[in-house]
């Protein structure tokens, strides 16, 4: 972390918070002895700011953490790192397991957070259609190892979807397109993946007489898929439905 080694070295993991998928938090405990718990332990907790962000967050501060859900224990547990003013933020799938409402709560939470406290945070988790709402930069792992480290716009830009009609089922120059990654339709609108954008390719569908053709959204998850698709078949692995 900005050069310096993370493990073994209390100076730079002061400056880390780290709320985990299940929170190691005392269950008998209240959250103001919580607080009062991590006061004594973590020099630069602040109990002021502890109190202002449990007022902000919905925090009962006379509840105690085996009454609350899993979505209301994320939170009292974000909100204990966050009046520790960490320069990082660390959150293991944190909208795991929680309810719609729940997710909408948290993101929001940490979206004032990092206005307020101008801290970074890094999020670990597999439910990307979630992170695509809030994130800047994705870093892919796979088996151990960086597989892609993009901004957002850069990550979903690599893969490129089109709606085309073909009022007459789709000609077999389609499925013999270079760039085509996946295909599927619904009668005759037929969703097309493609590996990279082709600038020709509206032209040349209408040419083969496609009576609509439209770019439509490539969502994080989507775009995860295909090019994983891409990674481990080299060219890409053509799929039909």
């Amino acid at each position: 972390m900005n050069g310096e080694q993370v493990y073994n070295n209390p100076a730079v993991k002061a400056g880390i918070g780290y709320v985990a998928d299940t929170n190691q938090m005392f269950r008998g405990y209240s959250m103001k002895k919580m607080a009062d718990f991590y006061s004594k332990i973590f020099p630069d907790f602040s109990m002021e700011d502890f109190y202002s962000y449990a007022k902000l967050f919905e925090i009962g501060l006379e509840k105690k953490v085996k009454q609350m859900s899993k979505g209301q224990q994320m939170r009292a547990s974000f909100v204990l790192n966050l009046a520790r003013h960490p320069k990082v933020m660390i959150l293991d799938e944190p909208t795991a397991g929680l309810d719609a409402i729940a997710k909408k709560e948290l993101l929001d939470c940490l979206v004032l957070a990092v206005e307020n406290e101008e801290m970074t945070v890094v999020i670990s988790s597999h439910h990307l259609g979630e992170l695509e709402k809030i994130c800047d930069n994705i870093t892919v792992l796979r088996d151990g190892r960086v597989a892609i480290e993009d901004t957002l716009d850069e990550v979903t830009g690599q893969i490129v979807k089109y709606q085309v009609v073909f009022p007459e089922g789709a000609p077999k120059e389609l499925y013999e397109w270079e760039a085509l990654c996946h295909i599927s339709n619904v009668g005759s609108v037929y969703t097309v993946i493609l590996k990279h954008d082709v600038e020709e390719f509206s032209e040349q569908m209408k040419a083969l007489g496609a009576v609509m053709v439209e770019e439509m959204p490539v969502g994080l998850e989507e775009s995860f898929i295909y090019m994983n698709q891409k990674e481990e078949n080299g060219k890409g692995e053509r799929v039909y439905e």
